[in-house]
């Protein structure tokens, strides 16, 4: 678990440091690493405790390509990564 959630915090800290495109690699990264039921049992104690942080660091980086780029894709990660493919 601590594995996951440590490439999650450091995909969020290069995503704020980089341009959008860049940004929205990190982005893709953290929404298809490993998903529920994967790595761990789904709905599991662990499962739950990964994917509540997967779901803040997606809200971080997504926060962070608004201000970045002045726009407003909405919420779906899909939005973005489709909108701003890594060079």
């Amino acid at each position: 678990m601590t594995e996951q959630i440590k490439i999650f915090s450091d995909m969020r800290a290069k995503a704020l440091q980089v341009d959008e495109h860049s940004a929205a690699g990190y982005l893709q990264y953290v929404v298809f690493y490993y998903p529920s039921g994967t790595k761990q049992e789904r709905g599991s104690r662990l499962d739950r405790m990964v994917e509540q942080e997967r779901s803040l660091v997606v809200k971080d980086i997504l926060a962070h390509l608004r201000a970045k780029t002045g726009q407003d894709l909405g919420d779906n990660p899909e939005a973005w990564i489709q909108r701003y493919p890594k060079l």
